[in-house]
């Protein structure tokens, strides 16, 4: 008895493309002649590891540090840091290879798929870039010639829900920035600490940038805030986020609270000093915001309002202040969209930095300022 292959081809342009029996989706063979085309699928419906093989046979230790994987990616200068590398490989320890890891490769379809990733308990955000973990290693498995294609294409991601920060009122500003230093310093535990989330309200700073400023970055002349490099998780130092340097404006306020700290201090390094005058550690001071905000009578509690929400708050009591171009760059955001997710300004405060515009709007229906027709 014959049987017809598990595939039918079909020519588009100049190349032809492979539908696989049962699915929608048609994929490329990258190739002009049919009789190559025909070759290509032999090769890879005959490899036989793929329908032996299980997921944690192939992916095992996909994402640690040596893998054949990370080798040639960075060989290519494709390079993934350390610390996306881990979360890469937790993604795999903790919710792929329990669930998914005895199933043959050949085994791997758009359903299982979607069915596995929709039974996990997490954000939307985290859903997709645990699929996107696996998505990676199945197309290492099809490069390798271990599948026919990859089935984790066919799965769409999850819709992207942004909880928004909240954003601190003038008035609550006001209760946790003192201007009397020795209730200041009060509130925030030190001085170290006051001076690192001061830094945060007025320049926009993350908790890894001000862990990993030095006094060299300060520019008293400008004065200005160079933003160069960034504690990261694992503790090491490297780039800011988005890899991309910039600076920031310092207001008087902020320069004379550094200015008494330079003096106050005794480590000549990190701004944001550790206990032995190395770089300061981004858990410790996260938890000194709970300690302080409760300390200066703000209540959290139904809020969303970490220590990041500072930056949201400097960007929502910032816009239309100044230009969106400088505020933009002072944040370090690559898009206008981006900017616009940190703005949590109520309606009130919106219409109140457009109030410059209501000139126009009094002479587009002011009878006087229009001629009649005649």
């Amino acid at each position: 008895m014959r049987y017809s292959k598990p595939y039918t081809l079909h020519r588009r342009g100049e190349v032809w493309y492979y539908l696989l029996r049962g699915e929608k989706t048609r994929h490329s063979t990258g190739e002009k002649s049919k009789r190559k085309a025909i070759d290509f699928m032999d090769r890879i419906i005959g490899a036989p590891r793929g329908a032996r093989l299980t997921l944690a046979e192939f992916a095992d230790g996909f994402y640690r540090e040596g893998s054949d994987y990370l080798t040639r990616q960075r060989s290519r200068g494709r390079s993934m840091g350390k610390h996306s590398a881990a979360d890469r490989q937790t993604h795999l320890d903790r919710w792929i290879l329990p669930s998914l890891g005895k199933t043959l490769l050949s085994e791997l379809t758009p359903v299982t798929i979607e069915r596995w990733i929709s039974r996990i308990q997490r954000s939307n955000q985290t859903r997709n870039h645990i699929l996107l973990s696996l998505r990676m290693i199945l197309r290492d498995a099809r490069r390798s010639g271990l599948l026919l294609h990859n089935p984790a294409d066919d799965v769409e991601p999850f819709g992207r829900v942004f909880r928004h920060r909240d954003a601190l009122s003038l008035e609550e500003l006001a209760l946790l920035f003192p201007p009397e230093r020795e209730e200041l310093v009060r509130i925030w535990g030190s001085g170290r600490q006051a001076v690192a989330y001061l830094l945060m309200a007025t320049t926009g700073m993350r908790l890894g940038e001000v862990c990993g400023l030095r006094w060299e970055h300060i520019r008293f002349d400008i004065p200005a805030v160079l933003i160069v490099q960034a504690v990261k998780r694992d503790g090491s130092i490297g780039p800011p986020k988005n890899g991309k340097p910039r600076s920031a404006l310092l207001p008087e306020r902020t320069v004379e609270l550094l200015t008494w700290w330079r003096r106050a201090t005794r480590y000549p390094d990190f701004v944001v000093h550790g206990l032995h005058g190395g770089h300061g550690s981004t858990s410790a001071l996260a938890h000194a915001w709970g300690v302080a905000a409760g300390r200066a009578g703000i209540s959290v509690s139904g809020r969303f309002l970490g220590a990041h929400a500072l930056r949201h708050t400097y960007e929502t009591r910032l816009r239309g202040l100044i230009p969106d171009d400088a505020l933009r760059y002072m944040l370090g955001h690559q898009s206008i969209a981006m900017t616009e997710r940190y703005d949590q300004a109520t309606p009130e405060e919106r219409v109140l930095r457009i109030i410059g515009q209501r000139s126009a709007l009094d002479g587009l229906w002011n009878e006087k300022d229009r001629e009649r027709p005649e």
